[in-house]
């Protein structure tokens, strides 16, 4: 793999089981996305994107075939080596962000980061970033009473929290208006330019797609 890449795979197919019936999730069977780059990875319902990205994350594994990210080849690493790549190296932004909803946004964040981080050591930076994305004010508020593209936000900085080399995003403004949605791409290209991070986005909205770098097209296996 070369240096300059921060994802490669090759042939791999993911193949779930349906009671007695095989179907095939996932097939790629090449993939690299340079060091710094934004690729939108995209495609109809049911072509893998979301499977693709779980597979980046190590979060699921591949029924044949290599995935190479950041240097590391994920197949043989541990349940537990895995999920401490992921809390260094690895941010993910989901299309519902998860928050726990009687949480406030700064709570979800500084527990986001336990154990591998003390809460005094991540209060902080939380409040730095949401900052950055215009919550500060909102930072001591139950997450239950922000908006959907604030809660959205939210999610985004706790991708972040850590510095990740690798920021992975699956359809994240699937569910937010065209206005919400431009903020929320504009926010996840700027904090990537500023960080240096490696961005790959899932997304059928072409209009999202077309903000990226370079596209990779998936189809219906």
């Amino acid at each position: 793999m070369s240096e300059a890449d921060a994802v490669r795979i090759h042939g791999v197919l993911r193949q779930f089981a349906a009671g007695s019936t095989i179907v095939t999730g996932l097939r790629c069977e090449r993939l690299s996305v340079g060091r710094g780059e934004f690729v939108a990875v995209c495609g109809p319902s049911g072509s893998g994107k979301s499977t693709l990205l779980a597979l980046l994350a190590g979060i699921d594994q591949p029924t044949r075939g290599e995935v190479f990210v950041l240097g590391q080849q994920l197949a043989g690493m541990t349940p537990a080596a895995l999920a401490a790549w992921r809390a260094t190296e690895i941010g993910l932004v989901f299309q519902d962000p998860h928050l726990l909803l009687h949480l406030t946004a700064v709570e979800n964040l500084v527990l986001a980061r336990l154990p591998w981080q003390t809460a005094r050591q991540t209060f902080s930076r939380a409040m730095e970033l949401l900052g950055d994305v215009e919550l500060e004010d909102l930072a001591h508020t139950s997450v239950s009473a922000l908006s959907r593209g604030q809660q959205q936000r939210v999610g985004l900085v706790r991708a972040l929290m850590h510095s990740p080399k690798l920021l992975l995003a699956d359809e994240p403004t699937a569910n937010l208006d065209r206005d919400t949605a431009t903020k929320i791409l504009a926010l996840l290209e700027l904090l990537r330019s500023s960080s240096g991070a490696t961005l790959v986005l899932a997304t059928h909205d072409q209009s999202i797609a077309s903000a990226a770098d370079r596209q990779h097209q998936l189809e219906i296996a």
